[in-house]
């Protein structure tokens, strides 16, 4: 016969891991058909990341002022572009996560992964922050992301609904035991 304990929300990793699951990188090479060299190449091409990858590469430092701040938290791993930064979370100690670059032209496709997909289930705005931020990076992102729940047409649909639903008045019973349903 099975028995059951009580275990702490923080100790409980299982449960804290399903309600934590984000897009992975792997998920966004597969639904725009992309390979690590393929996502390399449009980095690469990308009016802001090119300058950042050729500062990497070559040491460069003749057009500095068109860099994003902090141009030592970026690293080319296979030639992919990453951002190291230090996450922290109220709930959480710091941690290190290395964040894939995000090309402009796959912004929306990561918005949709990270709000709108299933699995995501339409978080609200610091959540999905909170969620990008664990994998993904762009300069926009917090920007991006309010305009993107915002023009949302499940959010807008279901942010009329008020959360406060008035209290039915059941007839008062004849009889005892009476069972009363509507």
């Amino acid at each position: 016969m099975p028995t059951f304990h009580f275990v702490h929300g923080k100790a409980n990793v299982v449960a804290d891991a399903l309600s934590r699951h984000i897009a992975t990188i792997s998920q966004i090479f597969t639904s725009v058909n992309l390979t690590q060299p393929c996502i390399a190449a449009v980095q690469q091409s990308d009016l802001l990341w090119k300058h950042v990858i050729y500062f990497l590469t070559s040491g460069d430092t003749t057009n500095t002022d068109d860099f994003p701040p902090n141009i030592k938290n970026y690293t080319l791993i296979d030639e992919v572009l990453y951002h190291n930064t230090t996450l922290n979370n109220k709930h959480e100690p710091d941690h290190s996560v290395l964040q894939l670059i995000v090309p402009t032209e796959f912004i929306p496709e990561v918005l949709n992964l990270v709000h709108n997909s299933s699995i995501m289930g339409h978080p609200g705005k610091d959540k999905c922050l909170t969620q990008a931020m664990l994998q993904y990076f762009w300069l926009s992102m917090w920007t991006d992301i309010q305009a993107h729940i915002d023009a949302c047409h499940s959010v807008l649909h279901t942010s009329h609904i008020s959360g406060h639903v008035p209290i039915l008045m059941y007839p008062a019973p004849c009889k005892p035991f009476e069972l009363l349903n509507l």
